[in-house]
C-alpha cells in the first residue's frame, strides 16, 4: 500500500501519480510481489531529477510525499522535491507555510500519539497557520492508513474529522482572544502635557 500526497501544479502531479502507477505495476509484473516504499521513491525521485537535466524537459513544479509500510510493517515517510531530491522522514510538510508548520511538528512526539490524536494536532497546526487575510477559504479534508483501517488508505471518518476541525476552531479562536486581551492591558500612551 502506498499513498502519495501532492503541492503544486496539478498536472504535474498527476504525471508523477501515474509515473508511480507504472512503476508499480512493472515492479509487480516483473518480481511478482509489491514495490517498496523505498524503491517507488526512489525511481520517481530519479525520474522528477531527470526533468532538471536536459533543456527540453521541463523541471516539475510540485513536490511529493510518499507513504508506505515496509516489508517489516514500520511506517515509512518519503518526501520528493522539484529537484529530484528524495529524503525519508518521520513526519514533514509540503505546501505554503511549511517552514512555520515544519516548526510546529519538531514540538510534536508524534510517537507517543494515537492516529486519532494525530488528526487533532495536525488540524490545530493547520488552523493555527491559516492566515483569513491573505488565504482563500478552505475545507480541510484527511485521509490516513493505519491499523485502524488495517493498513488501507481511506479518508478520516467524519466524526472524527469534524471533532478535530472544532477543538482546532475552538483552540484558535481562543488564541486569538488571548493576544486581543493582552493587547488591551498595555497602558495608554501617556497624554500631551499643557504649557
Amino acid at each position: 500500500m502506498k499513498l502519495q500526497a501532492l503541492s503544486g501544479f496539478a498536472a504535474d502531479a498527476r504525471q508523477i501519480v501515474n509515473r508511480g502507477r507504472d512503476e508499480a505495476s512493472s515492479f509487480k509484473n516483473y518480481y511478482d510481489a509489491v514495490i517498496p516504499g523505498n524503491v517507488l521513491a526512489n525511481r520517481l525521485a530519479g525520474y522528477v531529477h531527470l526533468h532538471t537535466l536536459y533543456w527540453s524537459y521541463r523541471p516539475f513544479g510540485c513536490a511529493v510525499l510518499i507513504g508506505s509500510y515496509s516489508p517489516q510493517g514500520q511506517p515509512e515517510l518519503y518526501q520528493i522535491d522539484p529537484s529530484g531530491v528524495c529524503h525519508s522522514y518521520y513526519g514533514s510538510v509540503i505546501g505554503k507555510n511549511k517552514e512555520a508548520a515544519k516548526s510546529e511538528l519538531e514540538k510534536i512526539d508524534f510517537s507517543t500519539f494515537t492516529c486519532k490524536d494525530a488528526v487533532r494536532e495536525i488540524a490545530r497546526i493547520i488552523y493555527k497557520l491559516y492566515d483569513e487575510s491573505k488565504d482563500k477559504e478552505f475545507t480541510l479534508e484527511m485521509t490516513w492508513a493505519c491499523d485502524d483501517t488495517k493498513r488501507k488508505h481511506t479518508r478520516v471518518p467524519k466524526d472524527i474529522l469534524d471533532s478535530a476541525v472544532q477543538y482546532a476552531k475552538e483552540l484558535r479562536a481562543k488564541e486569538e482572544q488571548d493576544s486581543d486581551d493582552d493587547d488591551d492591558d498595555d497602558d495608554p500612551p501617556p497624554a500631551a502635557g499643557k504649557s
